[in-house]
């Protein structure tokens, strides 16, 4: 055992973390009491980091690590979970693969024996492989059927040029029916070692068990070589980008992006607030201007696309093809109305208050805690939210306007 190990570090009262010899993370948040436990595996294996010919290769994976191990038969990595009453889990992102189950808290060790055996073991049947591939491909078709998904895939194909970020994660038909048993055991070796594995546990839980069963479990996987995480980055877009698909739908949906940089810059936390007031909930400028006093929309909101590479303010809308241009221009006045007027100290007061209340609705549940201390591990190194929501506390009025007219430029707009 090493002095790292025997030193898990409290950052914060029952908040541990260690990194085991071999480059794997171990966090665990005891929530004494509360009777149950979430337990996660985030793998540092996203679609950014597929080759051409593995385009939706890690969604793939994900489906299969649910198809069978040596100990455990098809169906038998979800069915030990829910056989103690608990559920099962997985998703892909851009960035990353996350493994995850939720149960009562006397069972949390057994999940993690589940979900070790299920990411180290898979079989990757071939037969089973080609039998999940329709299944795959139904998903494919359901996000192009569902015309707001379409509509920001489309976005991301548009606003960025080079970056992986534009391509789906779910890859296509025609990628995904190449992938053979070969591709995915090459792609798993590469990306599926200890150093890329966080192991995330929270519940009613003793840190210094869940510990001790990650070593068991992954304590001796050896150390591999890391990748070095080389992707093209996006060139700044200097003029603007519009783009339109027509299709025999109900309504029009509109959605507008300016690039913004990667989460762990400053001025996110600014840029978070920026987009609360400008365009989330009922009592938003765009919302309250544009559905509750001139009935120009039937929907709109603003967010941000933030991970860690520089992201995207996006803002959307579904309304009537015949009121498309006036829509724009409104957005567009709000927007730069934003970078050269103070918002009220009500209006910031109310936003901040508001992300503040999402984050602490989302640390409520073992599962919604386990998400943001995996999340900030990955994107910044420190699983706490602490810092982040002190930058949220410190926004002030001229930090709206600066950077509403830093990255919220015509020039940069792709509608």
């Amino acid at each position: 055992m090493t002095t790292n190990d025997l030193q898990a570090q409290q950052l914060a009262p029952r908040l541990h973390k260690s990194v085991l010899e071999n480059g794997l993370t171990v966090i665990s948040r005891e929530t004494p009491g509360t009777g149950v436990a979430t337990v996660q595996i985030w793998v540092n294996a996203g679609s950014v980091y597929e080759e051409p010919h593995e385009a939706g290769i890690t969604h793939l994976i994900e489906h299969m690590i649910f198809k069978g191990t040596p100990t455990l038969g098809i169906g038998g990595v979800a069915g030990a979970i829910e056989a103690v009453g608990g559920r099962i889990n997985a998703y892909t992102s851009f960035e990353h693969t996350v493994y995850h189950a939720t149960l009562d808290a006397r069972h949390w060790s057994l999940a993690m024996d589940v979900l070790a055996d299920a990411v180290l073991n898979s079989l990757f049947d071939a037969e089973e492989l080609e039998r999940e591939k329709p299944v795959i491909f139904e998903e494919i078709r359901m996000r192009k059927d569902r015309p707001e998904l379409h509509l920001f895939q489309e976005l991301l194909g548009r606003a960025y040029t080079t970056h992986p970020y534009r391509l789906p994660i779910s890859g296509s038909e025609e990628s995904v029916g190449g992938i053979s048993r070969e591709d995915i055991l090459a792609y798993h070796e590469r990306h599926y070692h200890p150093e890329n594995f966080t192991i995330v546990v929270v519940g009613d839980v003793d840190a210094a068990a869940v510990l001790a069963q990650s070593r068991r479990l992954f304590g001796e996987l050896p150390r591999s070589p890391v990748a070095e995480r080389d992707l093209p980055p996006e060139p700044a877009q200097d003029d603007f980008r519009f783009f339109l698909e027509e299709q025999s739908i109900n309504q029009t949906h509109l959605a507008l992006a300016f690039p913004i940089p990667a989460f762990r810059h400053p001025d996110t936390a600014a840029l978070n607030v920026l987009a609360h007031i400008l365009g989330q909930g009922e009592a938003s400028r765009l919302y309250e201007r544009l559905r509750h006093e001139q009935g120009l929309v039937y929907r709109v909101n603003s967010s941000l696309f933030s991970s860690r590479d520089p992201g995207l303010f996006h803002v959307g809308a579904t309304l009537d093809a015949v009121k498309s241009r006036e829509v724009l221009r409104e957005i567009m006045t709000e927007i730069l109305a934003l970078q050269h007027f103070p918002v009220s100290e009500q209006e910031l007061e109310r936003a901040k208050r508001n992300l503040e209340a999402d984050f602490v609705f989302n640390l409520e549940r073992a599962e919604g805690m386990a998400r943001v201390l995996g999340n900030f591990e990955l994107l910044t190194g420190d699983p706490r939210e602490h810092d982040y929501l002190e930058r949220i506390r410190a926004v002030d009025t001229s930090d709206i306007i600066r950077v509403a007219a830093a990255h919220l430029q015509p020039s940069g707009l792709t509608a």
